[in-house]
């Protein structure tokens, strides 16, 4: 019984059933045994999300790349999600400022509100050295 194959340049063949020697540029002494659990890694990798971010990074950084540099998509996504995370606490951050400047003086957060929390008590006291740091040169 004949198979069809497609190769590289997506034509189409007829092979035998036969022994196929598929080479790979970088891998040497490919056990056939490996398959399954090769098969088990590529599909652990399919992510979606992380296979459209390697494909926008090569359209954005159009150039050659190995094997080896796809696999860092993973890490350019994590400090991706990283940067966008850190950017919605900050927006999150301005419109608490925000709304507490629009309070009525009574219904205002006390002091002790902008420093209970590690992360909002860092925004604070940057907030403080920069407005500090305002006055002084506005003198």
């Amino acid at each position: 019984m004949e198979r069809r194959i497609a190769d590289q340049n997506g034509f189409t063949s007829s092979i035998k059933p036969q022994q196929v020697t598929y080479i790979i540029r970088g891998v040497e002494n490919f056990n056939y045994e490996e398959i399954s659990r090769f098969i088990q890694k590529v599909e652990n990798n399919l992510d979606p999300t992380l296979l459209e971010y390697a494909w926008m990074e090569l359209i954005e950084n159009p150039k050659s790349v190995t094997a080896e540099e796809m696999a860092e998509v993973e890490e350019l996504l994590r400090r991706k999600e990283v940067k966008e995370a850190a950017e919605k606490e900050l927006q999150e951050f301005a419109q608490l400022l925000k709304s507490a400047n629009a309070m009525p003086n009574s219904s205002k957060p006390r002091n002790e509100f902008w420093t209970l929390e590690e992360k909002s008590r860092q925004k604070t006291e940057a907030l403080e050295a920069y407005a500090i740091d305002v006055c002084k040169n506005d003198d």
